[in-house]
Formats: C-alpha cells, sequence, structure tokens
C-alpha cells in the first residue's frame, strides 16, 4: 500500500489489490503513466522513472482554473493532485470521459468541443 498526499496534507492510500478488489479499473498503460478509472474520475499515476516533459505541481495547480470539455485537466477537489512524502507531483485525478468512439464524436455540435 502507497501513501500519497493532498495539498491539504490528507492522506490518501492506494494499493495493487484496489483493482481486484473492484475500488479502481485499469483503463490503460503507456509511457508516461498508468491511468485508473475510479468511479467518476480517472487518476494518472505516473511512472517512477524522470520524464522531462511531466506535469509539475505548479503546471498541475494552474491548469485546475481552466474549465474545457476538451482537454482532461485534474480536477479542483482537494484530493485531485497527489503528492509524495518528498511534496512531488506523482499523480491527478480528473473527471472520466467514457469513450464512445469517432462516431459519436463526429455527431456532436461543434460547441461541444
Amino acid at each position: 500500500m502507497k501513501k500519497y498526499y493532498t495539498l491539504s496534507g490528507k492522506i490518501i492510500k492506494y494499493s495493487f489489490l484496489d483493482t481486484i478488489r473492484g475500488k479502481t479499473k485499469l483503463l490503460g498503460i503507456g509511457d508516461e503513466a498508468r491511468v485508473y478509472q475510479e468511479e467518476s474520475r480517472v487518476i494518472k499515476f505516473y511512472h517512477p522513472k524522470e520524464i522531462k516533459d511531466r506535469l509539475d505541481l505548479n503546471t498541475a495547480i494552474k491548469l485546475r482554473k481552466i474549465q474545457t470539455n476538451r482537454f482532461i485537466f485534474p480536477g479542483n477537489d482537494d484530493d485531485s493532485l497527489l503528492l509524495d512524502k518528498d511534496g512531488n507531483l506523482v499523480a491527478y485525478k480528473a473527471r472520466y470521459i467514457k469513450n464512445l468512439g469517432l462516431k459519436y464524436l463526429l455527431e456532436q455540435d461543434i460547441n461541444f468541443f
């Protein structure tokens, strides 16, 4: 079980067993991170390796203020930015947008984006 910290100092724990228990669902693994669904949000856990262009804490805080349907940015809840014990951003939570496919997107009004 790993401990993560919110900006307010609250401790949040996650374990690889959360997926087995049904608390989270693995959505995908990429070069940068693993992404899980947790109820109506996704959690992007960065891999431990250092990546130059990875989102940093200050940028994540700024992105939280932007309201858009086009990109998935960190949410505004207290637990949306998860830090390690040294205060480094290691994960963030955002709203879950179900992949409805290309056909669905093509049927949307331009203002949807």
